[in-house]
């Protein structure tokens, strides 16, 4: 396998295959698969692309690459939620991996009878515990490549439930019930929900739906939003009109820096009230992340004020914390496990990611 395709490549498919991988495309590639649409797993994909290999992804993801990335229709290739792709002698499903939406596990099922899976983003739910396709190759997948993200100990951040629970329950920040603590109009406060250009929805729609309020987008995120296949009512809940709601939905980072502690920003916040000219005297922003708890600082500094305005880490995920990957692989019990994300250096160089599973592929290994 090239080194530098290290998760990218498919065992028994090398130089045919490639995940996630564009930027390491050249014509000998036969078939592109995108688990789902964040830039650094589409890296290299762009309107210049042009095969041979074609794309295979989600119906959303296949939206949102044709529609942002302007690539041509005719190269992308879409499936819904458990149906198949056939390519190189190889069937591949796709299943919904619970990250952003149209993001997918892929599930392949070689002619020789090898069977892998490879999570691209995952945050693990127990309903994948009830996924067919899973169930009836427990103890027979030959290697998963694992969204390793938080794969250390230490991350035990909640279930997402309870981290939008969180956020979305604060009534002094979103239905206006209570004056801030210096007394200002609970009508003139703004409240930022941090996002990326997908992802955080639940979040976002949870938060409208408890404030009865609509939720301000900017032209490019509601361009996004209308890809991503969501009900009427959902979608209904946000406007491009800045002015019609106390709820704007701003980018990531742009409230504050999580790594590598996090750092609140009052400026850009003061900024964007005043150049936008709103009618807002104070702000709570909040920025949910799987960071948030990733040390005793940010634990002990998650909510940090300065004049009126505040921010609020929140420790919100949509990758697996430590113990729903452990759990996730107690229940495949495969024969290897290949992380894809390589979280600490130490822990990368002493092979420590994959001996932290070694008891689930043993227990088969023993059976």
């Amino acid at each position: 396998m090239n080194k530098e395709r290290r998760g990218k490549e498919v065992a028994g498919l090398e130089g045919r295959v490639l995940v996630d991988g564009f930027k390491y495309a050249d014509k000998q590639v036969e078939a592109f698969f995108l688990s789902h649409f964040h830039g650094d797993h589409y890296d290299g994909l762009s309107e210049n692309f042009d095969g041979p290999g074609r794309i295979y992804c989600t119906k959303t993801t296949g939206d949102l690459v044709v529609q942002e990335l302007k690539v041509r229709k005719e190269l992308v290739v879409c499936y819904e939620y458990g149906e198949s792709a056939h390519v190189c002698g190889a069937k591949v499903t796709f299943l919904d991996a619970n990250h952003c939406p149209g993001a997918a596990l892929l599930l392949f099922e070689l002619e020789d009878g090898t069977v892998h899976l490879h999570t691209g983003d995952m945050r693990y739910d127990k309903k994948m515990k009830e996924y067919p396709e899973l169930v009836c190759r427990r103890g027979l997948i030959d290697r998963v490549y694992l969204d390793t993200t938080y794969c250390h100990p230490k991350h035990v951040f909640p279930g997402q439930d309870k981290s939008i629970d969180i956020i979305a329950s604060d009534q002094e920040a979103i239905d206006g019930a209570q004056e801030n603590r210096d007394g200002d109009d609970p009508s003139r406060r703004l409240v930022l929900l941090s996002a990326y250009k997908i992802g955080k929805e639940r979040v976002i729609c949870e938060v409208a739906r408890r404030a009865k309020a609509k939720v301000y987008v900017d032209e490019a995120k509601m361009r996004v939003m209308r890809c991503l296949r969501m009900s009427e009512e959902d979608l209904s809940v946000f406007t491009c009109n800045m002015r019609e709601s106390q709820i704007h939905i701003c980018r990531m980072g742009f409230a504050g820096d999580i790594w590598p502690f996090f750092r609140p920003n009052f400026v850009n916040i003061e900024r964007y009230i005043k150049d936008n000219d709103l009618p807002f005297t104070s702000c709570m922003a909040f920025i949910p992340t799987g960071w948030a708890d990733s040390s005793n600082y940010n634990k002990k500094n998650s909510l940090q004020f300065k004049g009126n305005f505040s921010v609020k880490c929140v420790p919100y995920s949509e990758h697996s914390n430590y113990n729903e990957l452990v759990e996730f692989v107690e229940f495949l019990r495969p024969r290897n496990v290949f992380p894809t994300v390589f979280t600490d250096e130490k822990v990368r160089r002493g092979g420590g990611i994959a001996c932290w599973f070694s008891l689930y592929l043993l227990r088969h290994a023993g059976q």
